[in-house]
């Protein structure tokens, strides 16, 4: 989806990269096809796979994170982009919103919608002033819910709640 979104991206903000971390999947032929058009070609950064010590330093390096997954359990990467500051553009589906708050921490939009996925990063980039406040509040956000502390906390009164559930009911 940020193949299909960057040619209306770099129209409107032209000195654009896109970075694509990790390493090849089943569609990199795909993303090949896609990708046909040399001036297009030049703007993507594929760096293949990346350590746990350097992922930081890209989340850093970026201005907005996009993350146009349809599927996600939870979003770690959203979760690490905004504890670095970083706005987050991505699909409202799943359980991203719990990770993104709409509007505050970055922008959600319809899923496969790529024109509004476009639209969004546009917008964020165009308006750095509010990219960084959404950076902010992100990275507050994620401070006060998203620690391994709170959550292993939150994991420990689940797991007692369903043991008194379970000990009720026998």
């Amino acid at each position: 989806y940020i193949i299909k979104a960057a040619p209306l991206i770099v129209k409107e903000v032209p000195d654009c990269y896109f970075i694509v971390a990790g390493t090849s999947r089943h569609d990199r032929l795909q993303i090949d096809k896609m990708l046909n058009v040399p001036k297009l070609r030049e703007r993507f950064i594929f760096t293949g796979y990346v350590s746990d010590e350097e992922v930081p330093e890209l989340y850093a390096s970026c201005d907005v994170f996009s993350f146009p997954s349809l599927w996600e359990g939870f979003g770690i990467p959203l979760a690490e982009a905004q504890a670095v500051g970083k706005p987050v553009v991505a699909f409202n589906t799943c359980a991203i919103p719990e990770v993104v708050e709409n509007g505050r921490s970055g922008i959600l939009v319809p899923p496969k919608d790529w024109r509004a996925l476009a639209y969004a990063i546009i917008y964020l980039l165009k308006n750095p002033g509010i990219a960084s406040k959404m950076g902010e509040y992100g990275y507050d956000r994620v401070r006060k819910k998203f620690t391994w502390d709170i959550v292993t906390e939150k994991v420990e009164e689940a797991y007692k709640k369903a043991m008194i559930y379970h000990s009720v009911r026998c």
